[in-house]
């Protein structure tokens, strides 16, 4: 025999827990008290049904006096908790119990809206409810990051287009100066900055990313070209060539030059094509044509055999490379 209130609570949590909705009923109608909070997290047994999902055991519970607002350790609501397990069902019907909450202004002591943590774990179908039913998106959390750019870190191509059609700004950065594009290319996620560069971003414009365990500003491309991607550098140059003077400067940095050398030599071939004065031919291809055509004899002949426009040929040929 149950012999406390706490007791009795600790097995509602239980049997919600296990979904047993006969039991639950029983429990309910002996007198639990469902405001308790009886694990380590403050979570109620409301938290526990939104977070299986559970409609049924949901429904039982606010007609018990359920406080819908009530929030764990962390500040999240049954309405979060059920966002953030991807259970679209249980979150309209916390929405509708608690029409007063603003999904805009919901939020736990991180700053996550109902958005950012739809789109942290790429629910890509609660994320098109409620873009349907938001006027902005550009909302950010205690770190400056926005949905969008929750979206670029995981490399959630759906959320990251849905976000931008929506009017998510594809330059918003955090509070550090992060921008939605640096962060898809820094982790490598090649369908978001396909759709990031879609929306307009810019792969020249400097942004700032944490580089040898400081913050450091750069551009995406450069970042890229650190990287030694070769299709991440050929995607971002198709949409918008750096200028000679960016190209120069890259040149000019041997951390860089010695990192892509090292880690993919294709992508200084690849450049070699794409400088176009003699004044950055000189400095950047120095060692990419170096490495293609070699210094011993015959140099002369396999570089005119390089695969370049002519007139690019012509100018290697009177470098003194």
């Amino acid at each position: 025999m149950l012999t406390s209130w706490t007791s009795m609570a600790t097995m509602l949590m239980e049997v919600v827990e296990r979904g047993d909705v006969e039991l639950v009923k029983i429990l309910l109608k002996a007198g639990c008290d469902v405001s308790c909070s009886v694990d380590d997290y403050g979570n109620k047994a409301l938290h526990i049904a939104a977070n299986a999902g559970n409609v049924e055991l949901i429904n039982l519970l606010l007609d018990s006096g359920c406080d819908v607002s009530a929030r764990n350790i962390h500040g999240d609501t049954a309405l979060l908790i059920a966002v953030k397990a991807g259970h679209l069902q249980a979150f309209q019907r916390l929405l509708e119990a608690g029409s007063e909450f603003d999904p805009h202004e919901e939020r736990n002591i991180w700053g996550l809206t109902p958005l950012m943590y739809a789109v942290r774990n790429d629910h890509i179908d609660i994320v098109n409810f409620l873009l349907a039913r938001i006027d902005c998106v550009n909302h950010a959390n205690r770190g400056g990051q926005t949905a969008l750019l929750e979206a670029c870190n995981g490399g959630f191509m759906d959320c990251t287009d849905a976000l931008l059609r929506a009017g998510a700004s594809p330059e918003m950065a955090d509070v550090h100066g992060q921008s939605p594009l640096m962060v898809a290319v820094r982790k490598w996620h090649q369908g978001c900055v396909k759709v990031l560069l879609q929306h307009g971003a810019n792969p020249c414009k400097e942004s700032v990313t944490l580089h040898s365990r400081r913050w450091v500003s750069m551009t995406p491309m450069y970042a890229a070209l650190y990287s030694g991607r070769i299709d991440m550098v050929r995607m971002l140059w198709a949409t918008r060539p750096c200028s000679e003077a960016d190209l120069f400067r890259f040149s000019l940095v041997p951390d860089l030059r010695q990192r892509v050398e090292e880690q993919n030599p294709d992508v200084w071939a690849w450049l070699v094509t794409n400088c176009q004065t003699p004044h950055s031919l000189g400095s950047l291809c120095h060692r990419a044509v170096s490495q293609l055509v070699g210094y011993t004899s015959g140099r002369n002949c396999r570089l005119q055999s390089l695969d370049v426009p002519a007139e690019l040929k012509k100018k290697l040929l009177l470098l003194d490379l």
